[in-house]
């Protein structure tokens, strides 16, 4: 168990922040112990508690290397800032998702909880259950699914239930290209 953890995923345009109350880990003991498997097969579960996930717009821009010729330099393709974790099972407890497109973060989601496993690293299922983060607003919004860390594609089902569109304003049509 970790308390009080800090954590950068950089990434262009935007990068992760988490600042997590409580990571815990849980690991197969028997297998890495008496079995030798290396410690990365061995990795059970991954909790986090009372997260706060920050999508930060990464305003570095890279500069090309080597010397500059008459043909173009094409963009590298974007890379989402996803953090691929060696354990089968990931959950998170009680969180929030803030996006930071300018100076000041703003909250998109809280009481956040989200749960995701694989069988072969490749496909997640995941739930997601989350609320307004307007205090008088009772919004929620529910996803089931599934990501494919291949081609990042999301698929399934997601149910608003009183949430406010509008309160995310500018910033969530921006991170998402509407």
């Amino acid at each position: 168990v970790l308390h009080h953890v800090l954590l950068t995923m950089p990434g262009s345009p935007w990068e992760s922040r988490l600042r997590v109350d409580q990571i815990s880990v849980n690991v197969d003991l028997f297998s890495l112990l008496f079995h030798r498997k290396p410690l990365e097969n061995c990795f059970e579960s991954l909790a986090f508690l009372r997260p706060q996930i920050t999508l930060a717009k990464n305003e570095i821009v890279p500069v090309p290397s080597g010397p500059v010729s008459g043909n173009p330099v094409l963009p590298a393709p974007l890379k989402a800032p996803i953090p691929v974790f060696p354990v089968p099972k990931i959950s998170i407890r009680d969180g929030s998702f803030w996006i930071q497109a300018e100076k000041t973060p703003r909250e998109v989601l809280h009481g956040l909880n989200f749960d995701a496993s694989t069988d072969n690293g490749a496909t997640w299922g995941i739930s997601l259950l989350a609320h307004s983060p307007e205090g008088n607003n009772q919004g929620t919004v529910q996803f089931i699914g599934s990501l494919h860390l291949e081609d990042l594609k999301v698929r399934g089902v997601v149910k608003l239930q009183q949430w406010p569109l509008a309160s995310a304003g500018s910033t969530l049509k921006d991170t998402i290209g509407w």
